[in-house]
This record gives structure tokens, C-alpha cells and sequence, in this order.
């Protein structure tokens, strides 16, 4: 339409826009979909969007099942900015960079978190959210606390039980 149709571009649009709309004449279910569908997993299914026919981002199926949204400064490098595994629902991000500072929630940024504490975020409050899950079929409730301001660290309250302790100088070794 208003464009020549090549032999890679069987169907070609040249206009300043494009609209599907539901089928309300047949009647329709009032729905529309766009289906793109490949070949093959190591195929691609994908949206290339363009500057001056060189590519600059691509959203889809990009050689796997995984959803793929990456883009390119020069139409030639890409970088992936965001993946979700296809079997999973995972997500990541491979070319962000991990933190370089770990935020602690704790009212008092935690005793263990060195010096100076981190001052700028803290939480007054916490509530488990619905992702957390237990260890063999304990509760919360039975769980060692941590002791915010704890002597163990250097505070003015009591001592860390043993567990939380453990626990904490794993958590210290990862970062």
C-alpha cells in the first residue's frame, strides 16, 4: 500500500499510521490480536523498530522462546536489556550492573552494616510479602529476631541470638 512490495517484503506500508480494530460487524469476540508466529525455537519472532532503515530496537522471540527487548546505538552492536525466560517467567537484566551499595532496611541501617551507616532509606515497619516461603514447614513467628541497634554490632541493645549471628556473617560474606 502506497509502497513497492519486494521479495522480502512481501507486504510493504508506507503511511504515517496503521489500525487494527475488533471485528464488530461479524460479530466478532471484540478482541484483536497481532499473531506473529516462527518456524522454530532458534528462529525469530520479533518487532524491528528502525532510524533510517538501520535497526535500533528489537522486542520478541530472538532466536529462543525467551522474550527478548534489546536495542543498538549504531544499528550493527546490540545489547540486551531485558530477557523473561520462556519457561520460567524469570527476569533479567544482563547488561545492568549489580548495586554498589547494599540498602538495609532495618530502622536502624543495621548494626552490621559497617561504617558509616547508611542513612538514606529506612523502614519503620516490615511485613512478609506473599513470595517469601518458610524453610521445612516453619513460621515466621518461630524464627531467631534480629535486634535492631544490637550490642552484638556495637548498639545499646541486647546481644544477637546465635542463629541470627550465622546468619548475618553469611549474608556479610556474599556482599
Amino acid at each position: 500500500m502506497n509502497a513497492n512490495a519486494d521479495d522480502t517484503n512481501r507486504l510493504s506500508v508506507k503511511s504515517d499510521a496503521a489500525l487494527f480494530s475488533h471485528d464488530d460487524v461479524t460479530p466478532g469476540s471484540g478482541d484483536v490480536r497481532l499473531i506473529i508466529n516462527k518456524a522454530a525455537s532458534d528462529k525469530t519472532a520479533s518487532f524491528l523498530y528502525q532510524t533510517g532503515f538501520e535497526g535500533r530496537a528489537e522486542i520478541g522471540l530472538s532466536g529462543d522462546d525467551n522474550l527478548h527487548i534489546k536495542v543498538s546505538g549504531d544499528g550493527q552492536d546490540w545489547r540486551e536489556g531485558l530477557v523473561i525466560d520462556g519457561q520460567s517467567g524469570r527476569l533479567s537484566l544482563p547488561h545492568t550492573a549489580p548495586p554498589s551499595v547494599m540498602l538495609n532496611l532495618f530502622p536502624d541501617a543495621g548494626r552490621f552494616a559497617g561504617t558509616p551507616e547508611p542513612q538514606g532509606v529506612i523502614a519503620s515497619s516490615f511485613s512478609t510479602p506473599p513470595y517469601l516461603s518458610p524453610y521445612n514447614g516453619s513460621n515466621f513467628e518461630q524464627g531467631v529476631p534480629f535486634i535492631h541497634n544490637n550490642a552484638s554490632y556495637g548498639g545499646s541493645a541486647a546481644s544477637l541470638d546465635t542463629i541470627m549471628e550465622e546468619w548475618l556473617s553469611k549474608i556479610k560474606d556474599i556482599h
